[in-house]
């Protein structure tokens, strides 16, 4: 089992921004990706959280300085990001900072290819475009790790996908991956010594396995067995194909893609009536009957809210200990 451990918010930002800023990062970009890592564990989205600092660290490793990502302008509000190299947290953040600066009455696109590794939760990411005022949905197609139903072999992504809407309260965000469990909750389970949930891997011959790293030898299914299979195609060909992205596992080579839409609240109605209807299916859902008295029927986004208000208050986070552990090693500190 892992140890958690109770520290500062704001020494985990410090060490962290330290760490990033002693890397080929320029200031702004360590700053970002400390900010992106401290949401996550804030927030409760831990399987995107520090658990994936080594990987990144590694990957920063092996640039020789700063990338630049290059962006193209296709018509009035959609963009394409050739991100050459760069960490997939910092090509998500470069596409939400597009989206954002376009005209707010439109509806906005960004298809961004070449980034590395992870690009974390991407809830966050959405997060930030509800908060601005608009509507945000993300969707990666990434390596394929997740066989089709009734296959074998891993020809999908895990390929998840997220959409915030904004209310007058926090924002109303779904964020899923369309394997039946996210490749960092495998992760997770595998650290704390415990098992897959039954139907969500198989290994290499095909038989289903409680393992969590037998998905590195054979493959994860999808959530929902052909729904989530359905969802997860259409990630792949709209984040893969139309961008020119990695598809599938053969079909066509290249990066994982990230596809960002931003779309106006009040594109057809205006704005109080959308949040006037928004605001009371929000409170109906919550009002509705529990099945179970002692857990309140809870609205997608509202237990990231919770845990951020949490730390908000107390000024902490709860790590597992191990993770904070290393940070401490890296940054000369105990």
């Amino acid at each position: 089992m892992t140890r958690a451990t109770v520290v500062a918010v704001d020494e985990l930002r410090d060490r962290l921004t330290r760490l990033l800023s002693a890397t080929v990062l320029s200031e702004t970009d360590a700053v970002r990706l400390a900010a992106y890592f401290v949401d996550a564990e804030v927030s409760g989205r831990t399987s995107h959280g520090l658990q994936r600092l080594a990987g990144l660290l590694a990957a920063l490793e092996g640039l020789d300085g700063p990338t630049r990502l290059e962006t193209r302008q296709h018509g009035p509000s959609a963009w394409s990001v050739e991100a050459n190299g760069a960490p997939g947290l910092l090509a998500a953040q470069r596409a939400v900072e597009l989206a954002m600066a376009s005209e707010a009455t439109s509806v906005a696109a960004v298809g961004v290819t070449g980034f590395a590794g992870t690009t974390g939760a991407l809830g966050h990411f959405t997060d930030q475009v509800a908060r601005g005022g608009r509507i945000g949905l993300c969707m990666v197609a990434c390596e394929s790790g997740v066989a089709p139903v009734g296959g074998i072999d891993p020809v999908l992504g895990t390929n998840p996908l997220a959409v915030s809407f904004p209310t007058d309260a926090d924002p109303v965000t779904v964020d899923i991956s369309t394997a039946a469990v996210s490749y960092g909750t495998l992760q997770l389970l595998a650290r704390a010594g415990r098992p897959a949930p039954e139907g969500t891997v198989i290994d290499s011959a095909g038989r289903s396995s409680t393992d969590p790293l037998a998905a590195d030898s054979g493959a994860q299914l999808p959530m929902a067995a052909h729904k989530g299979y359905g969802l997860g195609l259409v990630v792949e060909l709209l984040a893969g194909a139309m961008l020119g992205a990695k598809v599938g596992r053969l079909a066509a080579p290249g990066t994982d893609g990230l596809l960002l839409v931003v779309a106006p609240v009040d594109q057809f109605r205006p704005r109080d009536l959308v949040m006037l209807d928004a605001g009371r299916l929000v409170e109906e859902l919550r009002d509705s009957r529990p099945a179970d008295p002692a857990h309140p029927v809870r609205v997608p986004g509202d237990r990231a809210a919770k845990a951020r208000h949490r730390s908000h208050t107390t000024g902490t986070v709860s790590l597992d200990a191990s993770l904070w552990d290393d940070l401490l090693a890296r940054t000369g500190g105990s």
